[in-house]
């Protein structure tokens, strides 16, 4: 057999086979587009999701009328207020704090006002979304002022102010709707008003703070509680349950794969997940971090009861959520923090995700009330503390103290709180110097 002979042979069975091969690739189509229409696994939820507004959202108002001041944390009203103010234009935004010398005063001024206050710093790009804005400017704010009063130009005035960053933003809208937003005055006055007497007292220059002028008496709270089950949390946070590892090291789970590790304690209820450091490749997007933070809550249904956003740590690219009750004071846990919920950020994407394995509450058993000393006896407390520098204060504020015992019950415990070097800690007359203060 000739040479050429040879080489026609070895090229028609090269086309046989290539036909053979094109004639099974194309008989099997059909089950190669049945298979891509396998439906992907679906995360587990084990809470519930939440619009941004119904997370970022304030937790108090203040009324300044004729040199009074009247305060609420009522949630249905702060929710009447907003939802009147995203009825707005709000136009014009201009800063104006190099006209303004000191923040605390200018507020102090505005005697005829309503002072709406967020527990942390607010984008105002973010938070334009609910606001009707087409406006640009990029600024944090973390208290909304509305003056009652028409301005020589027959318009209103919304002020946007950053206490911690001493900047102030001003805003025109229609005199219709400050007209209109006057309607709020008058639940001061009603018969079993919201609203209670509270004096100003200034701390630092733009540290403005407002406390009730009497006692108070405040409700306690026991709740009967439920946790989630582990496995129900390996399936929200790992991408392919099926490749985690379980170990358990005395009353701690340990959930483990290639992509983090989740860390259940069952006495303290604290859940933590832990993703493992990657090459830094340009840092965390930080005007995005608080969205990010509620959208990663999201994806496995992490609220669990109701949670608001309190802050963001510039320094640790952190974001916190903290529970509160339906009266719309802070819950706080001195001791383990199950009380917030932490994302922390690293090359944008989640380094560490802090929350609890406790489920929704259950109905409230407890009838009993406790009282609280009034904003003055407070202050007169502090004072007398010396490890504490009164012009260092942050923010002083009525709260609920959080414990879990072992018989499956939450208690809230009204109390008193501080904020000192951003951190939170307990005023208890009953204890020389306050509960866990850690100030010494």
């Amino acid at each position: 057999m000739t040479y050429e002979k040879v080489k026609t042979i070895i090229l028609a069975v090269l086309v046989l086979v290539s036909i053979f091969l094109y004639y099974i690739l194309w008989t099997h189509q059909g089950n190669y587009e049945t298979l891509k229409k396998i439906p992907t696994v679906e995360p587990e939820m084990f809470g519930d999701n939440k619009e941004f507004g119904e997370v970022v959202k304030p937790d108090r108002i203040y009324q300044h009328l004729n040199e009074q001041h009247y305060g609420t944390t009522d949630t249905i009203e702060i929710s009447d207020v907003i939802n009147t103010l995203k009825k707005w234009d709000y136009n014009n935004i201009k800063n104006i704090s190099p006209e303004i010398k000191n923040i605390a005063d200018f507020i102090q001024k505005q005697d005829h006002s309503m002072e709406i206050r967020f527990p942390g710093d607010v984008p105002f790009y973010l938070y334009k979304t609910l606001l009707n804005s087409t406006e640009n400017n990029s600024f944090d704010f973390d208290t909304i002022l509305v003056s009652y009063d028409i301005s020589k130009d027959k318009e209103g005035l919304v002020y946007f102010i950053s206490r911690n960053n001493g900047k102030v933003y001003e805003s025109n809208v229609s005199a219709s709707f400050i007209d209109s937003f006057k309607d709020f005055t008058n639940h001061v006055a009603m018969e079993g008003s919201i609203y209670t007497t509270y004096f100003s007292h200034k701390l630092a220059s733009n540290n403005l703070l407002y406390l009730p002028t009497n006692d108070s008496e405040m409700k306690k709270y026991n709740y009967l509680y439920k946790t989630i089950e582990s496995d129900k949390l390996k399936r929200a946070l790992f991408s392919d349950p099926s490749l985690v590892q379980k170990s358990i090291v005395a009353n701690r789970e340990e959930y483990t794969d290639d992509t983090g590790l989740l860390r259940i304690d069952k006495d303290t209820h604290v859940v933590s997940f832990l993703k493992p450091s990657e090459l830094i490749t340009g840092g965390t997007d930080k005007n995005k971090i608080i969205l990010n933070s509620i959208e990663f809550v999201n994806q496995h249904g992490g609220w669990t009861n109701q949670y608001r956003y309190v802050g963001k740590s510039g320094s640790s690219d952190k974001v916190t959520f903290r529970l509160y009750n339906s009266a719309g004071y802070p819950i706080f846990d001195m001791e383990h923090k199950i009380s917030d919920i932490e994302v922390v950020w690293e090359n944008n994407d989640v380094k560490r995700f802090f929350t609890s394995n406790l489920s929704t509450f259950g109905t409230d058993f407890d009838t009993t009330t406790t009282t609280l000393m009034s904003g003055q006896k407070v202050l007169e407390y502090l004072k007398e503390q010396k490890n504490i520098k009164m012009e260092k204060i942050q923010d002083i504020v009525m709260g609920y103290d959080m414990q879990v015992d072992s018989q499956s019950i939450v208690r809230l415990q009204p109390i008193w709180f501080y904020e000192y070097g951003e951190k939170w800690y307990q005023i208890d007359t009953s204890h020389t110097g306050g509960k866990n203060n850690g100030l010494e």
